[in-house]
């Protein structure tokens, strides 16, 4: 979809796991959707992230 774009930030490209399902590097991905923007932190060791919305689309009307 032309509307969503991903901008890698701080993440490490590739992205690599080891053995025990952890990820090499931590790092953040900025995810936008039309007027929707996410910040996605991945958390160094632990093989999880977590996720904010940043901004979100104000309704007409």
């Amino acid at each position: 979809d032309s509307d969503v774009q991903i901008d890698l930030n701080t993440f490490p490209n590739p992205m690599t796991y080891n053995p025990s399902g952890n990820i090499n590097r931590g790092g953040t991905i900025l995810l936008s959707y039309r007027s929707y923007k996410y910040e996605i932190v991945f958390q160094l060791g632990r093989g999880r992230f977590t996720y904010r919305e940043m901004s979100k689309r104000v309704s007409d009307g």
